[in-house]
């Protein structure tokens, strides 16, 4: 029997899927099959692919909202599958509060982009995303920061006559920062 025909027949761990083919003069270990597999789903196969780790990242590594606000986070993500496909996330898992402890999981969904909109309390946050594809493989952490104030926009300056005639058009300039804080703005008119 050629050498080329014992080597591969050795290197089979699960004969059974191949055609069968008897080789008498192997004797000790007796090698009974014979195939050379061509199957990219099959990790026994010279063309096996064995897929990727997935990849997360969050769209905006920085984001700023107001409290109680539902901000829009967005995570961009890809996987390769077994197979050499296109894969997919089953599970993407979070620390909200930066303490790096993944306490929360959301499904992941086929869309190229997934988007989470949520409402957090007044602080600065690092928050974290990982993700398991359908293959049992992780992705690396990514992080983003997240700054969430106590209020909308304060004022700071606003120049308006104090009086006005009736019908006349006047002109109201208003000059704003983020300070926090509760402040409104109050249009009176009679």
């Amino acid at each position: 029997m050629p050498k080329e025909k014992e080597q591969i027949c050795k290197q089979l761990a699960r004969p059974a899927q191949c055609a069968r083919r008897h080789f008498s003069r192997l004797r000790s270990p007796p090698y009974s099959f014979f195939c050379q597999r061509n199957n990219p789903y099959d990790s026994k196969s010279i063309n096996y692919v064995s897929g990727s780790r997935p990849h997360v990242a969050f769209v905006q590594k920085t984001l700023e909202g107001f409290l109680l606000d539902s901000l829009t986070i967005r995570i961009a993500w890809s996987d390769t599958a077994i197979g050499g496909g296109k894969g997919g996330i089953r599970k993407y898992y979070f620390d909200w509060n930066g303490d790096t402890l993944f306490r929360d999981s959301i499904d992941g969904t086929a869309a190229d982009t997934f988007v989470i909109k949520k409402a957090f309390a007044q602080g600065d946050y690092t928050v974290r995303v990982k993700a398991e594809d359908f293959d049992g493989k992780y992705s690396d952490v990514d992080s983003m920061r997240l700054t969430v104030r106590s209020s909308l926009p304060q004022i700071i300056s606003s120049s308006a006559p104090h009086a006005v005639e009736k019908a006349v058009v006047c002109t109201v300039s208003v000059t704003a920062g983020r300070f926090g804080g509760g402040d409104s703005l109050i249009f009176v008119g009679k």
